[in-house]
């Protein structure tokens, strides 16, 4: 494991595996280098294990500023949840998640991880309501620095994740038109829509979604002075409300900027300063 060890708390363990896991429709095929023979790190989901056990999987003591690379793959019905967490003592804070089927595959993402003083970071990967429910994680890198923070989302999510509670429903990826007429992009903000292939995130508002409901995406960790620049879209009939927050510890949020009501047909940019302390 590299000096990655499971906790002794929890429900059940993390096990190296190479090849399938023992559950057909679920879990990769090989390692993330395409070798049968290599090995990853894997929840197994079939009996004993019961919906909602964790098992966690914490890294070495670590220090600094990191950027932390890793993939992870979430294939089969009925998956739970994977989530990092920075533990800092008694402290625990959250980085990083995904829930819900994800596809077949390796899905590449990083993190930057960075506490006070010394801190390990862990991953606590929960067990969903089918035995095809197998989740693993491969290749773990840590590189000295921030990650990159510019993100297109046409690889994916990058370092953003949509919050797990306190919100009504999701941001969801696209590319090409929304599914509802006279209302959202056609196109991403670079203009690419051929085969779809480039990417944005939205929220759509169409049933089940009701009126005043909330969703939020959380961004990666911030440390020092920055500007954030992004392009967003605010087209339609009784448009609601864009908020960014900077969040200081768990719970401390403060509005930075604020948008309401319909802004046209075209993606409009912003800039945003920033203290990350």
């Amino acid at each position: 494991f590299c000096g990655w060890t499971n906790y002794e708390k929890d429900d059940f363990d993390w096990l190296l595996n190479t090849g399938r896991t023992g559950s057909s429709s679920t879990g990769p095929e090989h390692d993330v280098s395409n070798n049968k023979t290599g090995y990853y790190a894997l929840i197994e989901g079939s009996w004993p294990r019961q919906p909602g056990h964790v098992a966690r999987l914490h890294s070495p003591p670590l220090t600094g500023i990191r950027c932390m690379r890793f993939y992870y793959s979430m294939y089969g019905y009925g998956i739970g949840d994977l989530r990092v967490f920075l533990v800092e003592g008694k402290n625990i804070h959250f980085l990083w998640g995904r829930y819900r089927d994800q596809g077949q595959g390796w899905r590449k993402s990083n993190v930057t991880v960075y506490g006070d003083k010394g801190y390990v970071v862990a991953f606590f990967g929960r067990r969903g309501k089918a035995y095809t429910s197998d989740m693993a994680i491969d290749n773990i890198t840590f590189v000295s620095g921030t990650c990159d923070g510019t993100c297109d989302f046409d690889g994916g999510w990058c370092e953003w994740t949509n919050v797990l509670l306190d919100d009504q429903f999701d941001w969801q990826l696209k590319g090409g038109m929304t599914g509802t007429a006279d209302t959202g992009p056609e196109k991403d903000h670079t203009g690419f829509n051929v085969s779809f292939t480039g990417k944005y995130i939205y929220i759509e508002s169409s049933q089940p979604a009701q009126r005043g409901q909330r969703a939020q995406i959380l961004g990666p960790r911030l440390c020092g002075e920055m500007c954030m620049q992004f392009y967003y879209h605010m087209y339609g009939h009784q448009i609601g409300t864009l908020n960014i927050y900077k969040r200081i510890g768990l719970k401390n949020l403060d509005r930075i900027w604020t948008l309401s009501g319909e802004q046209g047909q075209d993606w409009n940019e912003a800039l945003i300063s920033i203290n990350g302390n």
